[in-house]
């Protein structure tokens, strides 16, 4: 089993994002899956100009030649595709979308299918299925902040159906975590080893059983201070506390100045 895990976050290493992903690859690897992780911020890829030619010209292949080309290949290899980002502006990361719009435009093709009373347009692999997972971490929680995000994700990875109807993705469900910024307060993250341990459990069980069963998926659906024991007011005071001693001890965030240092 082929595993390709995206982090989108521009902190990478250093990120919220990071510290719930690696559990979960870490788990994955535990059983046995190989995995291959990709920081989008270190490569280069540009956004999707719209011009067509994966479609007409050169099929299934873009036109702007830069990383995109070598992330193509490794989709294609791949049986499980993980999307991990933080919620930005109630969406992904700049990173991920770009990913989404390069990577997921030429596995289509042009002509278009009315499926259920939704269009869609048909797949260019016909004999290739994926799973795939959203892992995504905001700095607050509720749905309000996370479905525009997931609603975004489930339509574009369903974009592409078979010549049956059917999705070439099979969508194993969404991690979500609010306030992920609570990481920064040790005492609170080491609250949260049963979160830790859950995501672990949740990659071994990917690769046993082909999905996370329902249970664990509960267990890691939920945003931080409920693992830290915390009310969500005192989630939020801690929160301005921590940002009130950010702003007293603000200096540029070194990856800004070196961006080697997260390499």
């Amino acid at each position: 089993m082929r595993v390709l895990a995206f982090n989108g976050s521009p902190r990478m290493k250093r990120s919220n994002t990071e510290k719930i992903l690696t559990p979960f690859l870490d788990g994955i690897r535990s059983a046995g899956a190989e995995v291959e992780l990709v920081y989008l911020r270190r490569l280069k890829i540009q956004p999707c100009t719209g011009c067509f030619n994966c479609w007409f010209r050169t099929p299934g292949i873009c036109a702007i030649k830069d990383d995109i080309q070598n992330l193509r290949e490794k989709l294609l290899e791949a049986d499980i595709v993980i999307f991990a980002t933080p919620v930005y502006l109630f969406s992904s990361s700049g990173y991920m979308k770009i990913l989404m719009e390069r990577l997921l435009f030429p596995l289509t093709m042009p002509e278009f299918l009315l499926v259920n009373d939704r269009v869609y347009h048909p797949i260019r692999y016909q004999d290739r299925k994926w799973k795939s997972i959203l892992i995504a971490n905001g700095a607050f929680d509720g749905d309000d902040v996370f479905k525009p995000l997931i609603d975004m994700y489930e339509r574009a990875i369903h974009n592409a159906v078979d010549n049956k109807g059917e999705s070439s993705f099979m969508s194993l469900g969404n991690i979500i975590v609010g306030f992920g910024e609570l990481f920064t307060d040790e005492h609170i993250k080491a609250k949260c080893a049963p979160f830790f341990n859950g995501m672990y459990n949740a990659g071994v069980q990917l690769v046993k059983k082909g999905y996370i069963p329902a249970e664990n998926l509960e267990e890691v659906n939920k945003s931080i201070y409920l693992h830290a024991g915390i009310t969500r007011q005192q989630a939020v005071e801690k929160i301005n506390d921590i940002i009130s001693e950010s702003k007293a001890n603000f200096i540029l965030p070194s990856f800004l100045e070196k961006s080697d240092e997260l390499k």
